[in-house]
């Protein structure tokens, strides 16, 4: 069962002299999703503005991927490997938020018949402020334009895994420590090697020549998309 939690975005605007303070945000950060070949599954976000304030609201979707140092990098949907960018419908690309209001939004996960393994993409969405510019919700490109005060841009993480076509496994390439002080700090790489995102944790145990056990440290739990090699530092104490 997912949990559902709260994320919201606050920001202070400056337009033509007068500061206006916008807050909206989707109570969903991320999907997992099972699917079957040839599935198509809805699913449900609310999305809420607690400003004082209409929003114009535009919908997108794009790829994402992981940099080397594990910030996010968003690219044109169905670019990247293990996209299902061009597999999400929502049910609109824009609509318009009243100030304090709060609705359901509804997209759907079209899983093609040949599918196999684990995919992931990110729906968006992205705040203007209602009035600001005639041409607010409507999009070149899939971008704003005409002048647009943007706020913010919220995103809802798509993890899809294909019921029985999907490999989930990894393994450690690499294990070494070194004395940091009274510490050792241990380096754990670790590669995917199945064709679906994996979520590892886990934890280092050193132990004297007598077997006992000296220190521990925990790996915090780390998404690993398919083919990736990551390298996790623990401090164990």
């Amino acid at each position: 069962m997912l949990r559902r939690a709260l994320l919201a975005l606050g920001l202070l605007v400056l337009m033509a002299g007068t500061v206006f303070a916008f807050a909206f945000g989707i109570d969903t950060p991320s999907f997992h999703l099972k699917t079957s070949p040839g599935e198509t599954k809805d699913n449900e976000l609310v999305v809420y503005n607690q400003s004082n304030s209409d929003l114009n609201i535009l919908v997108s979707v794009e790829d994402w991927k992981y940099r080397e140092n594990r910030t996010k990098q968003f690219l044109k949907k169905g670019t990247s490997q293990f996209s299902c960018g061009n597999w999400i419908e929502p049910e609109e690309t824009s609509f318009v938020l009243a100030a304090g209001q709060k609705r359901k939004f509804h997209f759907k996960l079209r899983t093609p018949q040949n599918a196999d393994g684990g995919h992931q993409a990110v729906l968006f969405f992205e705040g203007i402020p209602a009035g600001s510019d005639d041409a607010a919700v409507k999009t070149k490109k899939g971008k704003p334009h005409g002048g647009v005060v943007i706020i913010g841009k919220i995103g809802a993480l798509i993890y899809q895994e294909t019921t029985g076509k999907t490999k989930a496994s990894g393994e450690i390439i690499d294990l070494f420590g070194k004395a940091q002080g009274d510490n050792v700090l241990a380096s754990v790489k670790f590669k995917n090697t199945g064709n679906t995102w994996l979520e590892v944790q886990g934890n280092v145990v050193a132990i004297d020549e007598q077997g006992m056990t000296i220190g521990r440290g925990d790996l915090a739990p780390i998404k690993i998309l398919p083919g990736e090699t990551v390298l996790s530092q623990i401090k164990v104490v």
